[in-house]
């Protein structure tokens, strides 16, 4: 009898085994293994993440332009330039392996080009200026990026997520209007769920509910090291029947808190969600489904190349995490919206990582009125599925969205707000939700301090 042989495994059995390989084992097998070609060049162009520091990976951006059925393949493809103030220290970068600087796979993919008329394939000779001198890295992803990334955009019909990230040093005039022409040549892609780019490339608030429609199926709209003040207060879309994306804000060492970090790297990464109480919000958009393909949630060996890539290692030895919600108020539904975000954010930190976090930080835009009326069975569970994912905070704090604009006892008086600080304690003295007593040094509802006691039976109660 023969023995069994690759090419003869189900299709199911082909894709585990091609899930477990990295990008140059993905190469090798698409271009030695007619068994495994197509659903390595799936996986292979699937996630693309575009570095620098691997320059050479720039020129899969001319690979994309000029080869439409591999752009087809992308579903997921970032853009990373350097950014002094938020990059990894030179240090970490150093520690890179040689592999991660040749990028071979992304060389090759530099490679994969069907003949274009009019069109010079990629080489080594790109590194090369027109006038013979070798260029700069940061010339040379400049050139891939202003001639290839909006023909790039353009092509991938299937694209889910786009990432641009990059320091203000980084940006060039040539570069951000190369951004906005991929920016327009994404716009209307029924594929596209999840867009992450610099803040200036969001539009002011006269424009941004009619740039918003440009977008259809868009579920997530994140922007690197944002502005809070100017980017949570948009307004929502002119058509009640568009769907509104969540708003998050992403800074990944943590520079707009000043937080210290509290593992071993010291990385922070801050997560600013921002929530619109309109009846359209909680209907799907504030939900990490796998259709967004959530660079947090990918798995695969690829996914977690591009989290390294976008310093977006939370719940790890790499980073602790510092969340702050800004929601309208605090009612069943939109702490329910919330919480369907809360449970697809993060995968859940490993066991045995005991490392603490930094924050968690809840803004209302509309303190309570009525405390008892206030959903506080739903904040329970929203503190119950962080307690599940691992997220150990070493502060917790309930506050006005603006505390300098109308301090909540303008609104409230003392007594309502220590009947709502009566009503946390509740909260955390819920069995599961305890286990952060042990970490927790700072607890505040709306200006008012919580305080825990030990009895002599070890077990803890919390009071206002």
């Amino acid at each position: 009898m023969a023995s069994p042989s690759f090419s003869g495994l189900p299709e199911e059995l082909k894709r585990m085994v091609l899930s477990f390989c990295d990008a140059p084992a993905l190469e090798s097998m698409s271009r030695t293994s007619t068994a495994f070609h197509s659903e390595a060049d799936r996986l292979l162009y699937g996630t693309i993440s575009v570095h620098h520091r691997r320059p050479q990976s720039f020129a899969c951006l001319m690979t994309l332009a000029l080869n439409k059925a591999k752009a087809n393949l992308v579903r997921t493809l970032a853009v990373t330039l350097p950014d002094e103030y938020n990059d990894p220290s030179e240090s970490e970068d150093e520690s890179a392996t040689s592999e991660e600087v040749a990028d071979p796979a992304a060389e090759s993919r530099a490679q994969d080009l069907e003949p274009v008329a009019g069109k010079e394939l990629a080489s080594e000779s790109e590194s090369v200026s027109d006038d013979g001198s070798i260029m700069q890295d940061d010339d040379y992803m400049a050139k891939f990026i202003t001639g290839f990334l909006d023909d790039a955009c353009q092509n991938m019909d299937n694209i889910v997520v786009f990432s641009f990230k990059a320091g203000n040093e980084s940006r060039t005039e040539d570069i951000d209007d190369s951004l906005s022409y991929a920016l327009e040549s994404l716009s209307g892609k029924p594929s596209l769920r999840t867009l992450l780019i610099v803040q200036t490339h969001v539009p002011h608030f006269d424009v941004f509910p009619s740039w918003l429609l440009r977008y259809p199926n868009l579920d997530v709209l994140g922007v690197w090291d944002p502005d809070s003040a100017a980017f949570m207060y948009r307004p929502p879309p002119p058509n009640p029947n568009t769907t509104m994306p969540l708003m998050i804000g992403l800074d990944p060492t943590g520079t707009w808190t000043g937080c210290a970090s509290n593992v071993e790297s010291e990385r922070s990464l801050n997560v600013f969600i921002y929530d619109f109480n309109t009846p359209w919000s909680t209907t799907g958009a504030s939900n990490f489904s796998d259709a967004c393909r959530w660079p947090m949630r990918d798995q695969s060996v690829l996914g977690q190349t591009l989290c390294k890539d976008l310093s977006l290692e939370a719940y790890s030895k790499e980073q602790s995490v510092y969340l702050s919600l800004t929601l309208q108020n605090m009612s069943a539904t939109t702490l329910r919206g919330v919480h369907r975000v809360i449970k697809g954010l993060f995968n859940p930190r490993v066991l045995g990582n005991e490392d603490y976090d930094l924050a968690l930080e809840i803004r209302l835009r509309e303190p309570p009125r009525d405390i008892a009326r206030a959903a506080w069975r739903e904040l329970k569970m929203l503190f119950r599925t962080l307690v599940a994912q691992g997220f150990r905070p070493g502060s917790l704090e309930i506050m006005a969205a603006d505390p300098e604009d109308t301090h909540p006892s303008h609104i409230m008086g003392a007594h309502e707000i220590e009947h709502g600080a009566h009503m946390l304690a509740d909260v955390l003295n819920d069995r599961l939700v305890l286990q952060w007593t042990d970490m927790l040094a700072n607890v505040q509802f709306l200006g008012k301090n919580l305080s825990y006691k030990v009895a002599r039976d070890q077990s803890i109660k919390w009071h206002s």
